[in-house]
């Protein structure tokens, strides 16, 4: 793996894959999205395993993969965006290809205030109608998907296959055609 990929950022790791340029015969392009507002009850360590699923995919590729990576997050008082960027000096010592995506739609932001509350009312009263929460997830994954494929031009989910037996909430994987 050549060191200049590792400074390199997404988008210039995926149009030196795209053009040829580089030596990768394989692209991983994984995504994890959280709707999570605060990071009370184990909603910090899910936030932190799912950067390690990343993080593993990274440091466990072969010598002529590459894999980058992308989190998506709500821009809150809880500074997750920052706990992740903490996150990424703590377990690597090489720079790691994942892009934290803050979420800051204040109108998004506040259906998924409304869904947590209406969900924890659920939960209170043991109802699994109110407690579902499909709207922050979809909302999150779709921001992820856009966000993506809007920097990765010409890139397309795919849904089989899945790296790891991981349900990415964004995953694709381009093979260099010879």
């Amino acid at each position: 793996m050549d060191n200049d990929q590792l400074i390199m950022d997404n988008e210039e790791i995926y149009s030196e894959f795209i053009s040829g340029q580089s030596k990768i015969e394989t692209l991983y392009v994984l995504g994890m999205a959280k709707s999570f507002l605060d990071l009370e009850g184990a909603k910090k360590e899910k936030l932190e395993l799912d950067f390690l699923k990343i993080l593993y995919a990274f440091k466990t590729r072969k010598e002529n993969e590459q894999v980058i990576g992308y989190m998506s997050v709500v821009k809150s008082e809880a500074n997750l965006e920052n706990r992740l960027e903490s996150w990424k000096s703590k377990y690597s010592t090489t720079p790691v290809p994942i892009e934290i995506i803050p979420f800051d739609k204040k109108e998004e932001i506040e259906k998924l205030k409304r869904e947590k509350k209406k969900n924890k009312t659920g939960i209170i009263k043991n109802s699994k109608e109110l407690s579902e929460a499909k709207e922050g997830k979809q909302i999150l994954e779709e921001f992820l998907r856009e966000h993506i494929e809007s920097k990765l031009k010409g890139i397309k989910e795919t849904k089989e296959d899945k790296l790891f037996g991981v349900n990415w909430d964004y995953y694709a994987k381009l093979e260099r055609k010879n």
